[in-house]
């Protein structure tokens, strides 16, 4: 029975361990531990190591066949199930406990509180390198998250930031940004301002929607005059998300200071 995810054995199940070993004669043998992948959908999983598995049941076990330069080998296979239940749907950060730990990286990034909102950041003129790495995402190894959501200010004397999200490897997906008060993208078809800005103080909702197929889509909302950007471009990878950054990164879009965020939501399936 061919692999597919609405195969009734896979109906709660988002993701899988693979443990096996290249065979005995192989140019590069050694164990090898593959960390959980989606099961989105059905398809060959290209990994660094110049070799893939396609995946079938057989017997009521998961079967993969390794294709290794130009030869064929199956290999037996430990799996280790994850049931969609203990993915939670939503992760948020909302600072209304402080900063959570997994906030790894929180220089010049303090709880401070604008309009009552709880929120993290700095209007003190000091460059911000704040690193989020969810817990959940990272005891997956990175995960295909279905969207990502920023609500964000600055005043009048910042000059521009980079929001960075980024794979398991270190790698980019996209960045999007300000230029004070311009909003700014950049991405694997270029750089693009969907709008100029409509001011100094407001809150601001950046989205990014994955869809995984080597697309995304942003959506930029102003909460306070209903303004709207969105369109649909290509990433400079399709791997998966593990990470999200503000800092300077872009340095023609400023040093990300006078600012904060009051919430964070990562939207998991």
């Amino acid at each position: 029975m061919p692999f597919n995810s609405s195969n009734n054995r896979l109906k709660n199940k988002k993701n899988i361990s693979y443990f096996s070993s290249l065979p005995s004669g192989s140019s590069n043998e050694e164990t090898i531990i593959f960390q959980q992948k989606p099961w989105n959908k059905a398809e060959s999983y290209n990994f660094d190591l110049n070799f893939r598995f396609d995946l079938s049941f057989k017997n009521d076990k998961l079967s993969p066949t390794f294709l290794y330069p130009q030869k064929t080998y199956k290999s037996q296979i430990l799996t280790s199930e994850i049931n969609i239940d203990e993915i939670p749907k939503e992760i948020i950060y909302d600072f209304s406990s402080g900063i959570s730990n997994d906030w790894v990286k929180q220089e010049n990034f303090n709880e401070i509180t604008i309009d009552g909102n709880p929120s993290a950041g700095n209007f003190n003129g000091d460059t911000i390198n704040a690193e989020l790495v969810p817990s959940t995402i990272k005891e997956l190894g990175g995960y295909r998250i279905k969207s990502i959501e920023i609500v964000w200010q600055e005043s009048s004397s910042n000059n521009g930031f980079t929001f960075q999200f980024l794979d398991d490897s270190g790698n980019d997906l996209i960045l999007l940004g300000g230029n004070n008060p311009q909003w700014e993208v950049e991405d694997a078809d270029g750089i693009t301002t969907p709008h100029n800005g409509s001011g100094y103080d407001r809150w601001v909702r950046y989205t990014a929607i994955f869809h995984w197929d080597g697309t995304y889509t942003y959506e930029f909302y102003d909460i306070g005059d209903g303004t709207l950007r969105t369109n649909t471009r290509n990433m400079f990878n399709n791997t998966n998300f593990y990470k999200f950054i503000l800092n300077d990164r872009n340095g023609y879009w400023g040093y990300a200071y006078y600012m904060a965020i009051t919430s964070v939501k990562i939207t998991m399936y």
